[in-house]
C-alpha cells in the first residue's frame, strides 16, 4: 500500500484505457471464392476476411499444439501445413473469433485452445453457429 501511495500521479490528459467491449463484428460470407470469416471494426471501411481453408487450417495448428505457440509460430505453422504464405491478418482474424468465443487463451502473444481435445470441432460448430445467423 505504501508503495502505490508513494508512486506519482499519472500525467494529466492522459488518455484512458479503452473499454474492453465488444468492438468487432462477425460474419460468414460466401462469394464465388468460396466462404470467408469476416471481421467489421467501427470506424475501418474494409473488413478483414478469413477464408474457409485458411480457418480450418488454423484450427488444425491450434489443436495440434502440446504448449501454447507465439503468433509467429503459429504463422510458419499455418503456412507450412497450407503450402503457401498467408497474410498475418487472416490468422489474427480467426484468433479474435475464437477469442470472442472463449475457445482459445491468450497470454501475451501466445495461444492455446481450452481444450484440446475438442478445439477442433468447437471452432467448426462456431462457424456454422455464425453461418446460420
Amino acid at each position: 500500500e505504501r508503495y502505490r501511495q508513494a508512486m506519482p500521479p499519472a500525467p494529466a490528459g492522459r488518455a484512458a484505457a479503452r473499454p474492453r467491449g465488444k468492438i468487432q463484428e462477425y460474419q460468414i460470407q460466401t462469394s464465388a471464392d468460396g466462404q470467408f470469416l469476416t471481421e467489421r471494426r467501427p470506424g475501418h471501411s474494409q473488413p478483414f476476411r478469413c477464408p474457409r481453408a485458411t480457418y480450418d487450417a488454423a484450427a488444425e495448428v491450434v489443436a495440434a499444439a502440446e504448449q501454447a505457440l507465439h503468433f509467429d509460430e503459429m504463422v510458419e505453422r499455418l503456412n507450412a501445413r497450407l503450402g503457401e504464405r498467408q497474410p498475418d491478418y487472416r490468422l489474427r482474424v480467426a484468433l479474435r473469433f475464437w477469442l470472442s468465443g472463449n475457445a482459445i487463451l491468450r497470454s501475451r502473444t501466445k495461444y492455446k485452445p481450452v481444450d484440446r481435445q475438442t478445439f477442433r470441432e468447437a471452432a467448426r460448430r462456431m462457424w456454422e453457429d455464425l453461418a446460420r445467423r
